[in-house]
């Protein structure tokens, strides 16, 4: 089933069917995944003008946080180190387009934590909002102060030096909402940073529904192009978009590896701990200023 055609959520733009609903296992974002495989996913509608993507009927709002409340990403702790290598590096970058280390930091949908770790290990007052029970709790017990829900538990005085917003926009309802009103929590010149999929990426257009990123969790497929439109539509200037390289441990790449024997099989070749680097230049990093 499908609904009517959406607006581009970017530009505005009538959106055309893509690809139809396609039923399945559904799971967690990273545990719903398979290389070269049709995930399971809702019916996809594609802006003729920018090229984003958008699920319609998108689903209900409170239904949603029951089910990201209810969710537990055992995988993300599991690969803690090389999201660290990757959260440092960012945060040194933050820290020269600010010509300053952060004094603030708020990152939304902090899973269990590992950025405001590292944040907190440079003195950055940080602050996570999360949905999931579980990633809340173990924050909590680590001494990380997190808030469980989405942007409208932010007062009117949270105000930040940085945002990150990594792997969060594709899943929102209304993304274009939640934007304006980080806007509104930011300090002049503070920094918003960014990670989405790219559906106009090499692999996106190759691989159609069988790339990687299309899986059920996701709501939008943002581009290059929408997502610099949206991001100065609400607010935004000196918008930089690039790629992020995907840092990983090789055990987290193989559980990507549709089938159980291959998967056995690439683990005793290549030690699973193993740290590598592989950009498939499929993943938009998107650094922003507030105005």
């Amino acid at each position: 089933m499908s609904g009517p055609c959406p607006a581009c959520p970017a530009c505005g733009t009538p959106c055309r069917m893509r690809f139809r609903s396609r039923q399945g296992i559904s799971g967690d974002c990273y545990g719903s995944r398979r290389l070269l495989l049709r995930n399971a996913h809702d019916a996809i509608f594609v802006c003729p003008s920018c090229g984003w993507g958008v699920v319609a009927p998108l689903p209900d709002q409170e239904r949603l946080e029951r089910r990201y409340r209810a969710s537990r990403e055992l995988a993300y702790l599991a690969d803690a180190q090389p999201r660290r290598i990757m959260f440092a590096r960012e945060l040194d970058v933050v820290a020269r387009l600010l010509s300053r280390p952060p004094q603030s930091l708020l990152d939304i949908g902090c899973s269990y934590g590992i950025l405001l770790e590292e944040a907190r290990a440079r003195s950055i007052q940080a602050e996570g909002l999360e949905l999931s029970d579980d990633a809340v709790g173990h924050c909590q017990e680590a001494g990380l102060s997190v808030r469980q829900g989405g942007v409208e538990r932010l007062g009117d005085d949270d105000l930040y030096d940085v945002v990150f917003m990594w792997d969060v926009l594709e899943h929102l309802v209304e993304p274009v909402a939640v934007l304006s009103r980080v806007r509104k929590h930011m300090n002049a010149g503070a920094i918003l940073t960014l990670v989405v999929p790219d559906r106009g990426s090499m692999a996106a257009r190759l691989l159609g529904e069988r790339w990687w990123s299309v899986c059920e969790p996701h709501l939008h497929y943002p581009t290059r192009r929408g997502i610099r439109y949206l991001l100065r539509l609400v607010g935004f200037s000196e918008v930089e978009v690039s790629t992020l390289p995907k840092i990983a441990h090789v055990s987290q790449l193989v559980r990507w590896i549709p089938g159980g024997a291959l998967r056995r099989a690439v683990s005793r070749i290549v030690p699973g701990a193993r740290v590598v680097t592989v950009d498939p230049r499929d993943q938009l990093l998107v650094r922003a200023r507030a105005e």
